[in-house]
């Protein structure tokens, strides 16, 4: 009986594992001004992140993939979003580029998702740059790319988990 208890809790803990996909603002800390590249490899979702206190002016930016990645068609751009002043300049599966002429939105903790950008089974290459507007001044910097863990990832540290609870202990 005791052994069933603890067999139903794993799996309640399991499917809340699997059930949690989506990347989250709080599965990467971006320095303050800064902007980084938040992708989920089992859904695909690209998200620009920025800073909660100092959120980032972003210009322009490049995701970039050596292998090809991208899944430009489900793109979705700050332009496709209606970010005043965005454009899209380059939409392949090796590169998507965007740009404001003269304007920029702001990227905080709670970030843009940039769609379903990302092809589930890619190779983990992605490079990102951006440009800030800062006073007025055009900055462009690398970002970071972090790739929030996998549900199989976190499945496979959850079974791990499974033999101590399987264990019977003696009876006396």
């Amino acid at each position: 009986m005791r052994l069933r208890k603890q067999l139903w809790g794993f799996l309640a803990v399991l499917t809340g594992l699997l059930g949690s996909t989506a990347p989250t603002a709080s599965a990467q800390t971006v320095a303050a001004d800064q902007v980084g590249l938040l992708v989920n490899p089992a859904t695909g979702e690209i998200r620009l992140i920025g800073n909660a206190g100092d959120p980032a002016e972003l210009a322009n930016y490049q995701i970039t993939s050596p292998s090809a990645s991208l899944n430009a068609a489900a793109w979705n751009s700050l332009a496709d979003q209606g970010t005043l002043g965005f454009i899209e300049i380059a939409q392949t599966d090796a590169s998507v580029t965007e740009t404001s002429f003269g304007g920029f939105t702001q990227i905080d903790a709670t970030g843009r998702s940039l769609g379903l950008l990302f092809r589930t089974a890619g190779s983990q290459d992605l490079q990102f740059l951006y440009g800030e507007s800062d006073g007025g001044v055009a900055t462009s910097t690398v970002g970071q790319v972090t790739y929030v863990p996998e549900p199989a990832s976190l499945a496979l540290l959850a079974l791990l988990t499974l033999p101590p609870l399987a264990r019977r202990r003696p009876r006396h």
